[in-house]
């Protein structure tokens, strides 16, 4: 485990990591220009960024023999089996200590990867953002977490199915989840009263299918990213926001990417494009449906993500 995986897991520290001054302010004015630019004017600025990313990348021994076009989709999609054991090669460097990480492993071939400050700080300003617009402050709120953490054994069945990183932060585990575990996970989320749920729309849709009509629980935002957020799962979230008496607030802006007909309008936490979307606040997605894209359709989902750092 690397010195920054080590002091993110407490309070403290893992604040001053995902939100130094300076860089954090950086990132926050970054987004908020980007995201007041005229309609003209991304596209500038988008192909100004990827020629930078992609000149740093051509200086990696993975890229040794990319194009030297500055398009996107000139250069080459890299399969898992060309980058596992290779990782290194296509990793940049730098002063500052790297977060390392995984891949979710769901093919069975989870690859190591890593994450510069920058790109923590960048990711932590662009949340932060959406869970202002949903009303929620992240660094004040109690937090809670079901996504992939590893908790315990899971052939465990017993409780606690959870930890606590801090006063703040409350991670549950996703794989002991299930209808006969349920009552211990309302329990603990109603003891902890988490102002915000960070979670897989998977985990969300277990969460919601094992909920008891009449658990009461009552989450402010619901923040849903990494996978596609389901229409299945989308309908049992208003049901059972509807269901506990509250309407629920509008949903902020976020930001959208135009890829083809069949997913337009998609929500992404990251894109440089903004419209107001009809699916309720308190569920905020930032997945984007892959299946079925040819290769013009995934450079145009990679360029989003890159055009603003991420």
């Amino acid at each position: 485990m690397s010195i920054i995986d080590t002091l993110k897991h407490t309070a403290l520290t893992d604040r001053l990591l995902r939100r130094p001054p300076g860089l954090y302010d950086y990132a926050r004015r970054t987004i908020a220009r980007v995201s007041a630019l005229a309609p003209d004017e991304p596209a500038t600025w988008s192909e100004t960024r990827l020629a930078a990313i992609l000149a740093r990348a051509r200086s990696l021994p993975g890229y040794a023999q990319a194009p030297a076009s500055t398009r996107l989709t000139d250069w080459p999609i890299l399969s898992k089996p060309q980058l596992i054991g290779r990782e290194k090669l296509f990793a940049t460097r730098g002063v500052l200590p790297r977060a390392a990480g995984a891949t979710g492993g769901t093919t069975g071939q989870p690859m190591q990867v890593t994450r510069t400050a920058a790109g923590v700080v960048f990711e932590q300003a662009t949340i932060d953002r959406l869970c202002r617009e949903a009303g929620a402050d992240c660094a004040l709120s109690r937090v809670a977490v079901l996504r992939g953490d590893s908790i315990k054994d899971p052939a465990d069945m017993s409780p606690p199915f959870w930890v606590d990183e801090g006063r703040r932060k409350r991670l549950f585990s996703a794989h002991h989840l299930n209808r006969e575990s349920i009552g211990a996970y309302v329990k603990a989320l109603h003891d902890f009263a988490p102002d915000i749920l960070f979670c897989y729309p998977s985990s969300l849709g277990a969460l919601l299918h094992a909920l008891p009509i009449d658990a009461g629980l009552h989450i402010p935002v619901i923040f849903a990213s990494s996978e596609t957020l389901s229409p299945a799962t989308g309908e049992l979230a208003i049901t059972a926001r509807r269901s506990s008496g509250r309407s629920g607030p509008t949903w902020p802006e976020g930001g959208r990417i135009r890829v083809r007909p069949t997913i337009e309008g998609t929500p992404l936490s990251s894109s440089t494009e903004t419209s107001a979307s009809p699916v309720p606040s308190w569920v905020i997605t930032s997945a984007v449906e892959k299946a079925g894209l040819g290769r013009n359709e995934s450079a145009a989902i990679r360029t989003a993500f890159c055009s603003l750092g991420v």
